[in-house]
C-alpha cells in the first residue's frame, strides 16, 4: 500500500530534514514533468525495470536498475512510485517489498496533496512545494492573468479538442459537430490529446463526410528524456510558471496543445468533457484564442467520481477560474446538466448555454438499417421475433444488472424474447456471470464493444436503458431517429431527449413493475411501436439535427450568421 495521510506527512518531514533519501520508481512518459514540479528536487535516482532506460538521465536524474534499490537502507530511504495509478502498481509494490521494507509514497500531486504540517524544515525545496500546493487554483489564476496571450487577429477555422477518441457518447457528439462544420465549409480539425485507439472506423467514417483531419498530439513518451520547456516556445519561463501548477500528465498535453494552436491559430476552440476542458481552456488562453467553448456534456463529475481518482474539487476550481476570462463560455447538453455543473463549479447557471446533442444524419440512419438485417441473421432471429437492445458501457452508473433483471421479467410474458447488450467495460465478467445466474444464457447476447452501435439499435424492436443518471443520452436520440421506442427511467435530462409521446415509457427511477408493464405493452403491440417510432423520428428530426448543433455552437460563441464564414476564414 502507498502511505497516505499522517504517514505521508511524516515522510515529507523526513525527506526535507535529510533523514531519508528519496528514490523514484518508474520512468513514465510524464517523469520529466513530475521532476520539473519537484525541482529543486532531492530525488537521488529513478528505478525502472526496462534495461534500455538504464543510464539515461531525466532532468539530470539517473535511471537505474531495480537492484540499485537493494543497496539502500529501508530506514533511510523512501520510494516515490510515479505510475501510482497504473494497473501494474501491485506488481511494482511486490518488487519493492522483495528488495526491502521501504516506505512507498505516491508522487507529489499539486491538485490534491497538502503534505506539509508542523516541523518541516524551511528548505528551498519545501518553500517551492508550499508555494505550489497551498492554493494551486488561486495561484494558477494569478499566473494565467499575467501570461494569457492577447488575441491574434489572423486566425481561421475551428479547433475541436477531445482528450481521447473512443467509442463513448461524448466522442460521437464531437465527431458529429466536426462533420457538420466540415460540411458547412468551415475548416474544422480535431485535436486529440491522447494516443490513437483501435476499432474506430465508425467515427472516422463520420469525420470523412466532413473532410475533417484528426491530429493526435505528441505524447509524453515521444520525448520522455527531453526538456519540459521545449514545447513552451522561445520565452518559456512565464508559460512554465503557469503550467507547473497542473498535474504532471496535464503539463505536457497543455504545452503540446498550445503549440498546435500557435502553429495554426483558430478563431474558435471547442472542447468536450471536464478534463479536456481544463487543458484546452488553459492552452487556448495561453495561445491567445479569442473564443473558447468548454462543453461539460453530461451531469457533473460527482456522479462519475471513479473517473477522477484524485478527486473532483480541483477540476471545479479550475473551471470556475476559467469562467472569469471573457473569452471562455460554458456549454451543457441539457438543462439538468447545466444546473448540476453550475452548482458543482459554484457559478451562476446563467454561465451555461444549453446545446442539445445531435441525432445521426440520414446517411448514418440508412447505413444502420441496412446493416441491421445482417445482425438479426447473425443472432439467429426469426422474422418477427422480438429483440430488446441495450447499448451502453458496462459500468456501475449504467446499472447493467437492472437491464438483465428487466429482461428476465419481460421474458416471462413475451414469448421468444431475445436481448442483446452492446458495450464493454470493467463489469463485463460480472455481467456475464449474472446472465448465467439468472438463467438467461440462451436469451441474452453479449455483443461486446462495437465500432458503431446504431445497426444494433436498428435491429431491435425497442431500446431498454436503465442508467442511474444521464445528461442528454445519445442512445435515446439515436433510437428515435431509427424509429425505435425507448424504455427506461426518467433520470437527469432523459425527458429532454424524448418525444412527448414517449414520456409515458420513461418511468420513475427504480419503478421496475411500471417499467416491465411498459415493456410488455410495447413488445405486444407492433402498431403502438410503429406510431411511437414515427413520433420519435419526427421529434429528433425537428430539434436535434447536426445543422442545429453547428448553429448553436456559433451562437454560444457570439458569432452571428453573417460573421461565421468571415470570422472563421472560410469562403461564403
Amino acid at each position: 500500500m502507498l502511505n497516505e495521510g499522517p504517514e505521508l506527512a511524516a515522510l515529507y518531514r523526513d525527506i526535507a530534514a535529510g533523514r531519508r533519501r528519496l528514490v523514484g520508481w518508474g520512468a513514465t512518459g510524464d517523469l520529466r514533468h513530475a521532476l520539473f514540479q519537484l525541482a529543486p528536487h532531492p530525488v537521488a535516482y529513478v528505478v525502472d525495470a526496462d534495461p534500455a532506460k538504464w543510464g539515461c538521465r531525466v532532468q539530470g536524474v539517473e535511471i537505474a536498475p531495480p537492484e540499485r534499490l537493494a543497496g539502500e537502507d529501508p530506514a533511510g530511504a523512501v520510494v516515490m512510485v510515479f505510475p501510482h495509478q497504473s494497473a501494474a502498481l501491485p506488481a511494482i509494490l511486490d518488487t519493492i517489498r522483495a528488495l526491502g521494507d521501504f516506505p512507498v509514497m505516491p508522487p507529489f500531486r499539486i491538485e490534491c496533496d497538502r503534505p506539509f504540517g508542523a516541523g518541516i524544515p524551511n528548505t528551498p525545496w519545501v518553500r517551492r512545494l508550499r508555494d505550489l500546493s497551498d492554493d494551486p487554483v488561486a495561484a494558477l489564476g494569478r499566473r494565467m492573468r499575467a501570461v494569457a496571450a492577447s488575441p491574434v487577429p489572423e486566425r481561421e477555422g475551428v479547433a475541436l479538442v477531445s482528450e481521447y477518441l473512443t467509442l463513448g457518447g461524448s466522442e460521437r457528439q464531437i465527431c458529429r459537430l466536426a462533420a457538420g462544420l466540415g460540411q458547412a465549409g468551415l475548416g474544422p480539425r480535431l485535436l486529440v490529446l491522447g494516443p490513437p485507439q483501435p476499432d474506430l472506423e465508425g467515427l472516422h467514417r463520420l469525420l470523412r463526410t466532413g473532410g475533417v483531419p484528426v491530429n493526435h498530439l505528441p505524447q509524453p513518451r515521444d520525448d520522455w528524456t527531453g526538456d519540459p520547456c521545449a514545447l513552451a516556445g522561445p520565452d518559456p519561463e512565464p508559460v512554465m510558471r503557469a503550467v507547473e501548477l497542473l498535474p504532471p500528465e496535464m503539463m505536457h498535453r497543455v504545452l503540446a496543445l498550445r503549440a498546435a494552436l500557435l502553429a495554426r491559430p483558430p478563431s474558435l476552440v471547442v472542447a468536450y468533457m471536464e478534463r479536456a476542458s481544463v487543458m484546452a481552456g488553459v492552452a487556448a488562453l495561453l495561445a491567445g484564442v479569442p473564443r473558447i467553448l468548454l462543453c461539460l456534456r453530461s451531469l457533473d463529475p460527482s456522479h462519475f467520481t471513479h473517473y477522477f481518482p484524485n478527486g473532483i474539487d480541483w477540476y471545479a476550481g479550475c473551471l470556475a477560474l476559467l469562467s472569469v476570462f471573457p473569452q471562455v463560455r460554458f456549454v451543457a447538453n441539457s438543462q439538468a446538466g447545466a444546473r448540476a455543473c453550475a452548482r458543482w463549479m459554484g457559478v451562476p447557471e446563467e454561465r451555461f448555454r444549453v446545446i442539445v446533442n445531435a441525432a445521426p444524419s440520414p446517411a448514418e440512419q440508412e447505413a444502420a438499417k441496412a446493416e441491421s438485417r445482417r445482425i438479426r441473421e447473425e443472432l439467429g432471429l426469426r422474422p418477427g421475433q422480438p429483440l430488446v437492445a441495450g447499448v451502453f458501457r458496462l459500468v456501475p452508473e449504467k446499472r447493467p444488472f437492472l437491464f438483465l433483471e428487466a429482461v428476465r421479467r419481460l421474458a416471462g410474458s413475451v414469448p421468444n424474447l431475445q436481448a442483446v447488450l452492446v458495450g464493454g467495460g470493467p463489469m463485463r465478467d460480472a455481467v456475464a456471470a449474472e446472465v448465467e445466474r439468472l438463467g438467461l444464457g440462451g436469451r441474452v447476447h453479449l455483443a461486446g464493444p462495437q465500432p458503431d452501435g446504431l445497426p444494433w439499435i436498428a435491429a431491435a424492436d425497442l431500446l431498454l436503458h436503465t442508467a442511474a443518471f444521464e445528461g442528454m443520452p445519445n442512445v435515446h436520440l439515436e433510437a428515435q431517429s431509427l424509429g425505435r421506442p425507448v424504455l427506461g427511467f426518467a433520470v437527469g435530462g432523459v425527458l429532454e431527449a424524448l418525444a412527448p409521446a414517449l414520456h409515458a415509457y420513461a418511468v420513475p427511477d427504480g419503478a421496475m413493475d411500471i417499467l416491465v408493464e411498459g415493456g410488455q405493452r410495447l413488445l405486444s403491440d407492433e402498431a403502438l411501436r410503429r406510431n411511437l417510432g414515427t413520433a420519435g423520428s419526427a421529434f429528433v428530426k425537428d430539434s436535434f439535427g447536426i445543422e442545429r448543433l453547428v448553429a448553436d455552437n456559433f451562437a454560444a460563441a457570439d458569432l452571428t450568421m453573417e460573421s461565421r464564414m468571415t470570422s472563421l476564414g472560410a469562403s461564403p
